[in-house]
């Protein structure tokens, strides 16, 4: 006689390409606005709900392209680890990955021209 499992395990079902990309996307645009909102970046901001709210209510990519030149980079770091200490332990996938980007990783480099002599 075989024995059956008392409580049955729910596994998640498989996600399609577009439908990870989505959840990592919204995830990832909750961790962007922490990141706004610890640098304090709504106090520069022309958009004014964001001053208003003192949290980001815009853009938060536009912001942190905006003024990560400014921070050194402790400062960043820092930051990361407070992002990723604020991750709840339930989350897992996409939502998990988003969390942890950092706040330079998605941002392309800044270009810099080189003076010919």
């Amino acid at each position: 006689m075989k024995k059956e499992i008392a409580v049955p395990k729910k596994s998640e079902a498989k996600l399609t390409g577009e439908e990870y990309q989505a959840r990592y996307d919204a995830a990832a645009a909750v961790a962007r606005r922490q990141y706004c909102d610890i640098f304090k970046f709504w106090r520069g901001c022309r958009f004014k709900p964001c001053r208003r709210a003192k949290t980001c209510r815009g853009d938060p990519s536009h912001c942190l392209q905006r003024g990560r030149w400014n921070l050194p980079p402790d400062v960043l770091y820092q930051a990361e680890l407070q992002v990723r200490a604020a991750v709840p332990a339930h989350l897992t996938g996409p939502e998990r990955a988003g969390r942890m980007v950092s706040a330079t990783s998605w941002l392309p480099d800044r270009v810099v021209s080189k003076q010919k002599r």
